[in-house]
């Protein structure tokens, strides 16, 4: 197991999903020292590949900063600044914030389960989309879906040093959503479900690709009955092809 210390900002605003990036670039700014766990450029041209321990989120309109291990710090400078007027696409915005939660989580693979729900998660990359594409029976697609997932909760684990004891799983039990979503002038493919792991994650973090951004955000759920488990149900279950 690991103990890893957070921090989650809520502030009293209301912004689109959207504005995220635009809000992170306005809050980015604030910070005297630039410091790259902002923003994640280390110059006009090169990013830091690793995963965010700064990140960006709205949920019922407000926006949020979640802050895990290093990033705690930054959050709690930000949160101290007295400046908080920040421009979002030439708008000014006075920053309120709602909470302040600093708090410790323990990441640790267990015998019980945890139930989640993920919000716009980016599930699909060139290679996998084609072969999404490809894939026709439904519960291969929720099968390919599972294992994406699980790769992308071991690459927070990585992110965060911990190596787990025993074999990590997902299970997926709903797929409430599929959209299309516009991000950095590419349209992107999108997942809103309800999964279980054998893992216990913090809440507010993002998984898949752009978390950094509000992407795959979690948020712990009441377990639901898995839909995929009886093969009746699968014919009421849309996932499309993303033509």
């Amino acid at each position: 197991m690991k103990k890893i210390k957070c921090v989650r900002i809520k502030f009293a605003n209301s912004i689109e999903f959207n504005e995220i990036p635009a809000f992170r670039a306005a809050i980015a700014k604030l910070h005297p020292q630039k410091s790259v766990l902002l923003h994640h450029h280390l110059n006009d041209e090169q990013l830091l590949y690793r995963y965010p321990v700064l990140q960006y989120k709205i949920y019922n309109e407000h926006p949020y900063i979640m802050a895990l291990e290093e990033g705690t710090d930054l959050a709690l400078k930000l949160a101290e600044h007295k400046e908080k007027t920040i421009s979002i696409y030439k708008k000014q915005v006075d920053l309120e914030i709602e909470s302040l939660n600093l708090f410790h989580h323990t990441v640790q693979v267990w015998d019980k389960t945890f139930s989640y729900k993920i919000y716009n998660w980016l599930a699909l990359n060139g290679e996998n989309y084609q072969k999404f594409q490809r894939t026709t029976a439904l519960k291969d697609r929720v099968k390919m879906l599972e294992d994406i997932l699980t790769a992308h909760i071991l690459a927070f684990t990585e992110g965060i040093h911990y190596m787990p004891e025993k074999e990590i799983f997902a299970t997926i039990h709903k797929i409430h959503a599929q959209r299309w979503i516009m991000y950095k002038k590419i349209s992107r493919a999108a997942f809103e479900l309800t999964f279980e792991t054998n893992i216990s994650l913090p809440e507010f973090i993002g998984l898949g690709k752009s978390p950094s951004v509000g992407f795959g955000m979690i948020k712990k759920t009441k377990k639901i009955e898995n839909i995929f488990a009886n093969p009746d149900t699968l014919e009421s279950q849309k996932i499309p092809v993303f033509n």
